[in-house]
């Protein structure tokens, strides 16, 4: 869960934004992927959504699955 609430009131939250639309597409094995593009801010309740490839959560990524860009 990304938000908490208490007495209904939001006390943290994570910040994100989605670029562009989905691209759904089946398979020949009968399986699909989706595939879009996000951004997320992993500091709770910072709104801040600079691109710093440095600071990026995902390690170990192939060149396809580096981001480049925002």
């Amino acid at each position: 869960m990304r938000t908490v609430t208490q007495d209904g009131r939001i006390v943290s939250a994570l910040y994100g934004k989605m670029k562009g639309g989905f691209y759904i597409s089946p398979d020949a094995s009968n399986h699909g992927f989706i595939e879009f593009t996000y951004y997320l801010n992993p500091t709770p309740l910072d709104r801040n959504m600079e691109w710093d490839p440095k600071r990026n959560l995902f390690t170990g990524l192939s060149f396809e699955e580096t981001p480049r860009d925002p």
